[in-house]
């Protein structure tokens, strides 16, 4: 029986130990990086999945990009277990800046499949590639030379970073050189306010390494540092609860809608540190804090690039008004009309073979309204001009309008305004305005932003929430924050009324 057990912990201890590849072997003193990577626990498909119904990607574009990175991971899945990714201050110092990466091989057949896929990755020509016993190196040729000839000296430190590494996928090692730490500890400067009450020599001189693991989807982390003494731990563990407190109410300043994930995340780190012994440790379990932070960056990017493209659109719609009062001396009415005075089309009709949409208006009837049997069809053509990027519309909608009206740009009748008539100057009169969703307009009826004096001010703000997004006659954009006085708003409305407007 009780050899029986003893037979069963030797198979144990060689099966851990056959499992654990020895890394060590090829790292000399001056490396100070050292990430191992486990493929088959990347959950690729999920985060996939995840990016397209977060509206990332694009619905239709996910299957396919899903496909393809399946593809890939299968790849790397069947022919590598597990990556190391090595750097040292040896690298630097030789000129050859690119890491090694080291493959755990069986035999030389799964050497010969990871070579054909490193040939079809991105950066493979700079990559060269060294066989070994037992391993496949890749990295800059003088590199894999000192790293395939190294003696294998013992790691102290990297065998207790690795022991504090998690189940995860990702793992990684920080391990500071003896020189790194002293240039760290002479050059870091002093921390500014309200973080002056620690001393940024006494934290980076106190620290010996730190370990991160990881899984990408979800995201889940530990973080452990490993301090000198333990004065230090508490010296770290201060310096970082200040920090988680601080860092929201700096983003709050400066991006408002960022700061509430932000805060959400930071007080769950600052809640998740622990002491123990003379580690840091800090385990993120929950993802959704970190989702909900990505998500907010990702809506913050998306919003900005839409807003920057309804901007390129509408200054492509300024400059056809100019092409167009240099043709005929005058911009456009806001109507084409009938000879009775009655509006049939709108003024983006008048427009298309300024933007490049000829052929489509010359399918129009000009003397016909635009719910005419022959013009309702067009409709359902409208440019891709007048669609804004990111709104929801029904198909033929637009939220493009111009100020129509007495005492605007664009007053009744079926003669444009001369821009020698734009006393205001045209820098400080609006010809084009961005309405909100619930306020947009079939794109060829005559049908704008009524925005003449009789108009109460309600009812012209109706819609509008935090900003407006305003076309000058000059052709530039501004994007006014909201609330604005109705002085202010009366003013660049009107072409010729006089006002001193002051905008922020």
């Amino acid at each position: 029986m009780r050899q029986g057990m003893v037979l069963l912990a030797w198979l144990a201890m060689t099966t851990f130990a056959s499992a654990q590849f020895a890394v060590e072997k090829y790292l000399d003193d001056q490396a100070f990086v050292v990430a191992r990577i486990r493929p088959q626990k990347v959950e690729m498909n999920k985060a996939i999945a995840f990016l397209t119904k977060a509206k990332v990607i694009p619905q239709a574009e996910g299957f396919a990009i899903g496909l393809m990175a399946g593809t890939i991971k299968a790849s790397i899945d069947r022919n590598a277990e597990e990556i190391f990714i090595v750097y040292s201050m040896s690298m630097v110092s030789s000129g050859e800046f690119l890491p090694v990466v080291i493959f755990p091989t069986k035999d030389a057949e799964q050497q010969d499949k990871l070579e054909e896929m490193l040939k079809k990755l991105p950066m493979q020509e700079a990559f060269k590639t060294k066989r070994i016993e037992g391993a496949l190196l890749a990295g800059a040729p003088g590199a894999l030379e000192r790293a395939s000839k190294m003696a294998g000296k013992p790691r102290v430190d990297l065998n207790a970073a690795k022991l504090v590494w998690g189940d995860h996928a990702v793992q990684v090692a920080v391990i500071p050189t003896p020189d790194q730490k002293r240039s760290l500890k002479e050059l870091v400067p002093p921390l500014q306010k309200p973080l002056d009450g620690h001393s940024s020599q006494e934290l980076a001189s106190g620290v010996e390494w730190l370990s991160m693991s990881m899984d990408p989807f979800p995201p889940r982390v530990k973080f452990v540092i490993r301090a000198v003494d333990s004065p230090v731990v508490d010296k770290c563990m201060a310096f970082l609860k200040d920090v988680m407190k601080l860092a929201p109410l700096a983003l709050a300043e400066t991006d408002k809608e960022m700061a509430e994930p932000a805060g959400k995340l930071a007080q769950m780190l600052g809640n998740g540190l622990k002491k123990e012994g003379n580690d840091i440790v800090l385990s993120l379990d929950d993802p959704q804090p970190i989702l909900d932070l990505f998500l907010a960056g990702v809506t913050k990017v998306r919003g900005a690039a839409q807003g920057m493209q309804s901007q390129n659109n509408m200054k492509q719609i300024l400059l056809a008004f100019h092409n167009l009062h240099s043709a005929y001396g005058t911009f456009p009415a806001q109507a084409i009309t009938a000879k009775d005075g009655k509006p049939l089309l709108s003024w983006r009709v008048t427009i298309l073979p300024y933007v490049e949409q000829e052929e489509l208006y010359k399918k129009f009837k000009l003397n016909e309204p635009w719910d005419s049997e022959n013009n309702k069809p067009l409709v359902q053509s409208m440019p891709k001009l007048f669609s804004p990027e990111g709104e929801k519309l029904e198909p033929g909608m637009t939220t493009y309008l111009v100020p129509s009206g007495k005492d605007t740009m664009f007053p009744a009748g079926p003669k444009g305004l001369d821009i020698s008539k734009i006393f205001d100057g045209t820098s400080n009169t609006m010809a084009l305005i961005q309405v909100p969703a619930n306020r947009a307009v079939i794109w060829t009826k005559p049908d704008d932003w009524e925005a003449d004096p009789k108009v109460s001010f309600e009812a012209l703000m109706k819609g509008f929430d935090k900003k407006m997004v305003i076309g000058f006659a000059d052709g530039h954009i501004q994007t006014i924050k909201l609330p604005v006085k109705e002085a202010t708003l009366r003013g660049l409305i009107t072409p010729n009324g006089e006002e001193v407007i002051k905008l922020d």
